[in-house]
């Protein structure tokens, strides 16, 4: 059966850690495409982290980070990987400038 890939998450980081995308119940989240785009006037620094849905958020584990230069753009994933969550996993992010960095979270979930 073929995969149908679709918006996961989008919107905008914040300052501080918040949550962009959990994988819901019973699902298993294939994340392709993580994209951040920066519309602020200067760098920004986004780092990101994963929680496995077993642990607090204070125990999630740093994955990437990354200065994504002023109106440019950057995709976390290389192309062709893919990002493998389990039910209940978080992918937690942050910013230097809250409400300038755009993402947009892209994949499919199966059951």
């Amino acid at each position: 059966m073929p995969f149908t890939g679709k918006i996961l998450a989008d919107g905008q980081l914040s300052d501080s850690w918040a949550v962009i995308y959990e994988v819901q119940p019973n699902l298993t989240g294939f994340v392709k495409h993580f994209n951040v785009f920066n519309t602020n006037g200067s760098d920004e620094t986004v780092e990101v982290r994963i929680n496995s849905g077993n642990a607090s958020p204070s125990e999630a584990r740093m994955w990437r980070n990354a200065i994504v230069a002023d109106d440019d753009w950057y995709n976390f994933l290389e192309n062709g990987d893919t990002l493998q969550l389990g039910p209940g996993a978080t992918i937690e992010a942050k910013t230097t400038t809250a409400d300038v960095c755009d993402y947009v979270i892209t994949g499919v979930e199966q059951s």
